[in-house]
């Protein structure tokens, strides 16, 4: 606790004992059950309402953090989807399937250290669909989920489907250790074949 805070916290300290020896008859050789149950909910009712206010800050932190991630995948996700040339970006791995069969996708993540409540975000171009028997998975645009990475190498495969000839994109980010992390996956579909070039960018710092 700072200075600030501890002075506050004495001064209420200090008015909760006050009031207490307002209604104590100095007469009496024992302090009445009724003083004691007064100087006991008040201590209750302190400790309470500190709590509350932490929890609140708690929440309040933690909701700024969430908004920010939020506005930084929007913006930045947005440029990448535009194809902004002012975002750079490293080409990491390429391969190609014929036509007509499923793309694999691996994702890769050289993790500094192990981090838990890692938080993934898929999202589609139209014409691109998660290959699955079912129609729900098959049919979303987008798939996130909560997961965690070890140190070192990490890879996520998934597997997708395109129906459509020409370029489609997949945009993919990964938020962990106070950094977004987006990957970009084109998939150029001509008659014969499909080429598979996966990008990484620059993390992106979130305060």
């Amino acid at each position: 606790m700072d200075g600030a805070g501890k002075k506050m916290s004495e001064k209420r300290a200090q008015h909760i004992y006050n009031d207490f020896l307002k209604g104590y008859d100095p007469q009496s050789e024992s302090v009445p059950d009724r003083l004691k149950m007064e100087l006991h909910d008040k201590l209750l009712r302190a400790a309470e309402l500190k709590k509350r206010k932490h929890k609140v800050n708690t929440f309040l932190k933690y909701l700024s953090a969430i908004a920010a991630t939020i506005l930084i995948i929007l913006v930045y996700g947005l440029r990448i989807d535009t194809l902004d040339d002012s975002v750079e970006r490293r080409l990491v791995h390429q391969s190609s399937v014929p036509r007509g069969k499923p793309v694999t996708v691996t994702l890769m993540y050289d993790a500094v250290d192990d981090f838990d409540d890692v938080y993934f975000n898929i999202k589609l171009d139209p014409g691109i669909y998660f290959y699955s028997d079912i129609e729900d998975v098959k049919s979303a645009r987008e798939h996130s989920w909560k997961g965690s990475l070890e140190k070192g190498a990490n890879k996520i495969p998934f597997v997708v489907d395109q129906t459509e000839l020409g370029k489609r994109k997949i945009l993919v980010s990964a938020t962990y250790g106070n950094f977004v992390h987006f990957q970009e996956i084109v998939l150029d579909a001509s008659e014969e074949a499909i080429v598979l070039s996966l990008y990484q960018y620059q993390p992106v710092f979130v305060p």
